[in-house]
């Protein structure tokens, strides 16, 4: 009986999980960068999770590594929670630290080029029927940034008189 009851468990977990991810879409939207100095930088990203569902879905944070034109930028996390109504999407926001000069000048590069190809390798963190379930998600595409103003360096102030 034990062995039964742990099979049936098994199995509407399983159930619950591939309902999710296969309503679940996750695209990059957006990113810029902010907080430019000379030892560190935040890209900030914006992913679009869509809800395919009929009934809403419970998002309790994220977990995301990107590539941005096949280079690894880096990995960032969100424990922002939201509610995303039936059949509709919602915004998530991931800051990244961007440590290296090298790294800062690629994605810099890549926003003064206005286009960049993505590649996501992300977990969505969610709460369905009760039940907290993880969606893995890998995603590749196209990003534009047309409508964004090149990068600009921050006014420093002279290290010597």
């Amino acid at each position: 009986m034990f062995l039964l009851s742990t099979a049936l468990a098994c199995l509407l977990g399983a159930c619950a999980t591939n309902r999710v991810e296969e309503n679940v879409g996750l695209r990059l939207v957006d990113l810029h960068l902010e907080g430019i100095t000379v030892l560190e930088t935040s890209a900030v990203f914006s992913f679009r999770i869509q809800n395919r569902l009929a009934e809403p879905l419970t998002i309790e944070g994220g977990a995301h590594k990107i590539y941005l034109n096949l280079r690894y930028i880096g990995s960032g996390v969100s424990n922002e929670t939201m509610t995303i109504p039936r059949l509709s999407e919602g915004i998530q926001t991931v800051k990244i630290r961007l440590s290296n000069l090298g790294m800062v000048k690629r994605v810099a590069d890549v926003i003064t080029s206005k286009r960049a190809t993505y590649r996501i390798e992300s977990v969505i963190y969610a709460k369905d029927q009760g039940q907290s379930v993880h969606v893995n998600i890998s995603r590749r595409g196209d990003l534009s940034l047309k409508g964004l103003p090149p990068p600009t360096a921050p006014h420093r102030a002279p290290l010597f008189k």
